[in-house]
């Protein structure tokens, strides 16, 4: 469970497993909305990525309040806190940068051949 889809795609990446069922929550105020999904769905665990900041730790909370009191067994993705980042989408952007270096825009479309 991410807070958006990009983080969500992040997520299926960074943990190179494509088997996995993204959910995107388009924002925290949705994370009550889920119950209905957890109750249909009965997953056997949630992993739990919400941003790093105030409303993403609040509703990383509320999910686990939900997920625990629909027996879901819950754990919490922590690679963005612990890499001191925003969300997933910052640390599958780190990897990159580390694995390639970091790119400037213009020297992007210059690779790209973009004017």
């Amino acid at each position: 469970m991410a807070e958006s889809i990009l983080d969500a795609l992040s997520g299926e990446i960074i943990l190179k497993d494509e088997r996995i069922t993204l959910c995107s929550l388009n924002g925290v105020r949705n994370v009550f909305q889920f119950k209905g999904l957890f109750v249909q769905y009965r997953p056997r665990e949630v992993i739990v990525a919400l941003d790093n900041d105030e409303v993403g730790l609040r509703a990383t909370r509320e999910a686990f309040e939900i997920t625990g009191q629909n027996s879901i067994s819950a754990v919490e993705f922590v690679q963005h806190t612990v890499a001191d980042v925003k969300d997933l989408h910052k640390v599958l952007m780190l990897k990159e940068e580390m694995r390639y270096g970091r790119y400037g825009l213009s020297q992007v479309r210059r690779e790209a051949h973009i004017q």
